[in-house]
């Protein structure tokens, strides 16, 4: 994939950064394969949101599309530590409890400043799996 950073060009009309009419995105993906457990990571950093996609050897296409978005819970005089939330939408695919967990702890422990669009395509949902993921993300993200 040829990451070089094309010529930006500022759509007087819209907002939006265009290189010949096309939307580009902001960084070249960041990808690892994780050693233990086979699993390959991919990152893309967006201007509003990142995505992320989570697929164990032998998982075929993108599996199931999950959103993420963090906020914080206010009572009306402050923020706690135990005050965010975690909203988790299936966007499509399978909607089973072990890939919302996944997605709630992966987001909860890496803590991303921006929403996050995950693909996950797992057949095996455990701790050591999700903690050994939270940390490969979290050495890509200091890439970006």
């Amino acid at each position: 994939m040829n990451c070089n950073k094309p010529k930006w060009k500022r759509d007087k009309d819209k907002n939006v950064r265009r290189s010949s009419n096309v939307l580009h995105m902001s960084h070249c993906p960041r990808s690892v394969v994780t050693a233990k457990s086979g699993v390959t990571i991919v990152l893309q950093s967006y201007s509003n949101r990142y995505f992320l996609i989570i697929s164990e050897a032998g998982s075929q296409g993108l599996g199931t599309v999950i959103q993420v978005v963090k906020h914080q819970q206010t009572n009306g005089f402050e923020v706690g530590p135990n005050s965010t939330i975690y909203d988790v939408l299936i966007r499509f695919g399978n909607e089973t409890p072990e890939l919302l967990l996944a997605a709630r702890m992966i987001a909860s422990k890496v803590d991303f400043d921006k929403p996050v669009l995950f693909g996950l395509a797992l057949r095996r949902f455990d701790k050591e799996l999700c903690e050994e993921i939270c940390e490969e993300v979290k050495n890509i993200l200091k890439t970006f």
